[in-house]
């Protein structure tokens, strides 16, 4: 009908209202929104339908990101579809009857609570006085726990720069060894993928737990006293700083490519 058609009509003008508003916003603060933005989780049920996922990832004008890759019809796949390719995306799936669920149905709404919940927690450690191994942190507050860390435990643990990053960050390893020389070692690496910010937390937490019950869990005390181990909390310093400031889902480091230096 024509009011039908109005109203869709209406909707259609002030979603694209908001997100002009909303992309002006975000280019003021140099920071990337999602807006609209949806996370799909789309169950093939054959290889057929596996190979058409494929060919959808292969389309680079969708600019979608695909979570987890189509492999096998067993496990979903998860996408980040942008709000301009939603309709587009849904409308293939539904042509070639592949079932999708929407995971997320506004991504950025998601990211504002994350975000809250991160001003959150600091104003609550700066006024208890405590870290919070529980929750996200900044690079910086980071290499602050660690220093503290290290103060705090200097005959269990140390702090060893083992390079710097693109943009010139300290690279940290963390060091757990009760002395001794030419002991087995176990290494480890976190925060590879920057936007995955779990890993660092759960680094960090590894950090804590090693150092704190040292003494008195038998599982740490007797690994310890058998071996050192080295944890490079925050492996990509850059991708990390780059995901709190700029772009919430950067993957990568920010070292250049020569081709795109110019």
């Amino acid at each position: 009908t024509r009011r039908s058609s109005d109203l869709l009509a209406l909707h259609s003008i002030t979603m694209k209202t908001l997100l002009f508003f909303a992309a002006l916003f975000g280019a003021g603060f140099c920071e990337e929104i999602f807006v609209g933005d949806q996370v799909l989780r789309i169950q093939a049920s054959s290889d057929e339908q596996i190979q058409l996922l494929q060919s959808l990832q292969a389309l680079q004008h969708l600019q979608l990101d695909f979570w987890k890759d189509p492999a096998k019809s067993e496990i979903p796949v998860d996408v980040h579809v942008p709000f301009t390719s939603v309709q587009a995306v849904k409308a293939f799936l539904e042509h070639n009857g592949i079932e999708y669920d929407i995971m997320i149905d506004d991504l950025q709404s998601v990211l504002d609570e994350e975000k809250e919940e991160m001003r959150f927690n600091e104003k609550r450690e700066r006024i208890s006085g405590s870290f919070n191994f529980g929750t996200y942190h900044t690079l910086d507050n980071i290499y602050k726990a660690i220093d503290a860390m290290v103060a705090a435990y200097s005959g269990l643990v140390s702090r060893v720069q083992i390079g710097s990053s693109y943009e010139g960050r300290p690279l940290y390893v963390i060091k757990f060894s009760t002395g001794g020389t030419n002991r087995p070692a176990i290494w480890l690496d976190t925060g590879i993928h920057s936007r995955e910010w779990v890993t660092q937390a759960t680094a960090l937490w590894m950090v804590n737990k090693l150092a704190t019950e040292y003494g008195s869990d038998p599982s740490i005390t007797s690994l310890l006293n058998k071996m050192d181990v080295l944890l490079l909390v925050v492996a990509n310093p850059d991708g990390y700083v780059y995901t709190h400031t700029s772009n919430r889902m950067w993957r990568k480091t920010r070292s250049k490519r020569r081709s795109e230096e110019h």
